[in-house]
């Protein structure tokens, strides 16, 4: 009896197991075709035209969004995302190594007049690039969305990026400056330009329906952000520390080293700083366990699944600066066949 049991359950493993990879190689697919799809998205909006430019970001955008929203139902709001984070990092080197004070100020300026920007000149053609893509991406997405909430959510869409935008530029304000913030104040512009904001709420539109606005607006939701925002510009800061001390640029592990007039080493800062990493994480997962609250169960999923991909891409470097580093995961996520150890079957005894 015990070995006409142990052969139906191999037989059912192996069902298991078939299905697992028929499931594997239609995800494959999928993420091909929405690849295809935000490379063509890419030159259309001339984005690879654009020299300063991080280099081969777009797969990792791409990869950051099928990491955290990877279900097959939700494409749409996987390229959403993707898009969302392409174009924080357009943004966020264009106001560290690729624009001007005069592009920078052109560039809020045309954002502020949005479906009115024609009232503003174009100072240069980088300018125009990053603009028009933006214009004309947000406009998309914030079409689309609104057919899914059945409400027009574009405006709201248009304000979250203008607050991120002026973020990053109070940023590069503080580098011309060369000001020191003190660590409140770096951590207080930091969250908002890490760009959680926007990449947060136009996924969001796309994978919980009627998300109406007191949700956006409640504490709770606020709190979400915070405690994401903080871990992914920690995380953020603490593998770019080499990097932006070469290159002048202050972060949290230098603040901290700073404000406490030499009294705290590199290594002390950096470990405090883990420390408030895993307390952030800790105090999003108790948040996103939580029953009976404002923002429904899925949209605190996604939280802590940017959460859990903030960790995947700062693990060891800086994932978005270094995409070589996350070649191995995009290939085998993107490109390569599922592989399986196999071995051989366990000799199974007949009772006597």
């Amino acid at each position: 009896m015990k070995k006409k049991c142990w052969i139906r359950l191999c037989h059912v493993n192996q069902d298991i197991l078939d299905f697992a990879i028929e499931d594997f190689s239609i995800s494959q697919s999928i993420y091909q075709d929405e690849l295809r799809h935000l490379e063509r998205w890419e030159k259309e909006n001339r984005l690879h035209q654009l020299r300063f430019l991080r280099k081969g970001s777009l797969i990792n955008c791409y990869l950051s969004a099928a990491a955290t929203i990877s279900a097959h139902e939700f494409s749409d709001a996987r390229i959403a995302c993707a898009k969302a984070i392409a174009l924080v990092l357009v943004t966020d080197d264009f106001f560290d190594v690729g624009a001007s004070k005069e592009e920078q100020e052109n560039l809020i300026a045309l954002v502020e007049k949005w479906d009115h920007h024609h009232k503003v000149e174009f100072y240069s053609e980088q300018v125009e690039v990053v603009f028009s893509a933006f214009y004309t991406t947000v406009n998309q997405l914030g079409e689309m969305a609104s057919a899914v909430q059945n409400c027009d959510v574009t405006k709201h869409l248009d304000e979250t990026w203008l607050h991120y935008m002026r973020s990053v530029a109070t940023e590069a304000k503080w580098q011309r400056n060369q000001y020191v913030p003190t660590v409140e104040e770096y951590m207080t512009d930091a969250l908002t330009s890490y760009g959680m904001g926007p990449i947060m709420l136009t996924s969001l539109y796309f994978v919980q329906n009627k998300l109406m606005k007191h949700i956006i607006k409640d504490p709770e939701y606020s709190e979400l952000l915070r405690l994401m925002g903080t871990c992914g510009r920690l995380l953020n800061d603490t593998q770019g520390f080499e990097r932006e001390s070469r290159d002048g640029k202050l972060n949290i592990i230098s603040l901290l080293v700073l404000q406490s007039g030499g009294s705290m080493s590199i290594e002390a800062a950096q470990e405090a700083t883990q420390e408030s990493v895993a307390s952030c994480r800790r105090d999003l997962l108790r948040m996103v366990v939580r029953e009976d609250r404002v923002v429904p169960r899925p949209c605190k999923e996604v939280f802590w699944r940017f959460c859990k991909t903030a960790h995947l891409f700062y693990c060891h470097t800086d994932g978005f600066s270094s995409p070589k580093e996350m070649l191995h995961a995009m290939n085998a996520i993107f490109r390569e066949p599922l592989k399986l150890q196999t071995s051989s079957p366990l000799a199974v005894q007949s009772e006597k």
